[in-house]
């Protein structure tokens, strides 16, 4: 443990990377869980899904829920909003679009996949 520390091992080091390559791993980071993926979905399906529904489609608990959503706001891919005593969420239009630019930047050119080691 005192190595880790004193070597920095286990500490993300953001400032090494530009400002796109930290946003789209911080996207990138909130949509790796099924959980996630799943809510993302449903919101691209159905836009304005209220927070209840995903427990019942998820079958997650109310707070595991909230975790999840909460975790897709910060990273700018959904926009929450109180309506009517709840919170509804939708895609947040500016952040899904940014993560898309982002990720064709990477995976458009990364590789023509026509040879292999």
């Amino acid at each position: 443990m005192l190595l880790a520390h004193f070597w920095g091992m286990g500490v993300t080091r953001t400032d090494l990377f530009s400002a796109e390559e930290n946003a789209l791993a911080r996207q990138l980071k909130a949509l790796a869980h099924p959980a996630r993926l799943a809510i993302v979905r449903q919101l691209l399906e159905a836009p304005g899904c209220v927070n209840a529904r995903f427990v019942d489609t998820t079958g997650l608990t109310q707070p595991t829920v909230s975790r999840h959503l909460e975790v897709l706001v910060d990273a700018g891919l959904l926009h929450a909003q109180l309506a009517h005593g709840r919170v509804t969420y939708c895609i947040h239009a500016e952040g899904w679009a940014a993560f898309r630019a982002h990720l064709s930047t990477w995976v458009d050119p990364a590789c023509d996949c026509t040879t292999s080691c």
